[in-house]
């Protein structure tokens, strides 16, 4: 059977996608992309191009699928993107099709701090897809990580790099959790393969730094 990541070629779903590909999964990749989907396709690795508002793509995508690996996001300057139409609907209608298709299992890498009263309204929304996701009936694991580090290290490292002087906004000296995104594809597959993963909400983090240490680290 074939394991869908939606949202495959951003940071972490390329790494997983590398990685379960290495393990000896089948995988298959729905992303917006054709320049990406092109990129996969010449890997070996099976695509579908569209994104989850896409109701033909979605089907077409979950279609004869194991399990998915929800990790799409709005978030960030992405054109009509926004966390309700992506991380909210886009998540509940794959969800929807993922069930009516059949799928065993769903992942979804919703995020720290989700909540139907968070501060953020991404994280509402990852919430509410959470709580989708947990109401359809199929086998469920939620997985929320914190920041990942690679992120917060290319905002400063880069400029670093090019002019030996980095941004931190505010203050820079409140204590952050970051993950790597090495360790939440790790968790994304043991929760594929182990039964006692799911129907989990689990929270994933790291190393407490302020974003002061981090670009010192930096720039030593």
């Amino acid at each position: 059977m074939t394991v869908l990541v939606a949202g495959g070629t951003g940071r972490l779903g390329r790494l997983l996608v590398r990685s379960l590909t290495a393990d000896g999964e089948r995988m298959r990749v729905l992303t917006r992309d054709p320049a990406a989907a092109d990129e996969l396709r010449a890997q070996g690795i099976e695509t579908v191009v569209g994104d989850l508002r896409d109701h033909e793509a979605v089907e077409r995508a979950v279609d004869g699928c194991s399990a998915v690996v929800a990790a799409a996001s709005g978030f960030g300057p992405m054109g009509s993107s926004s966390p309700q139409n992506v991380d909210r609907d886009g998540n509940r209608a794959l969800i929807e099709a993922a069930r009516q298709a059949g799928v065993a299992h769903i992942v979804l890498v919703s995020m720290h701090g989700a909540g139907p009263d968070a501060p953020l309204e991404l994280l509402r929304m990852k919430y509410e897809a959470e709580q989708a996701l947990v109401a359809s009936g199929v086998r469920w694991t939620i997985i929320r990580p914190t920041a990942f580090l690679e992120t917060y290290l290319d905002v400063v490292a880069q400029p670093m790099q090019k002019r030996g002087a980095t941004i931190v906004f505010g203050r820079g000296d409140v204590a952050v959790n970051f993950v790597s995104v090495v360790d939440v594809a790790a968790l994304i597959r043991a929760a594929l393969r182990d039964p006692g993963l799911s129907g989990r909400v689990i929270e994933w983090g790291g190393v407490d730094l302020t974003l002061n240490a981090l670009s010192g680290a930096v720039h030593a």
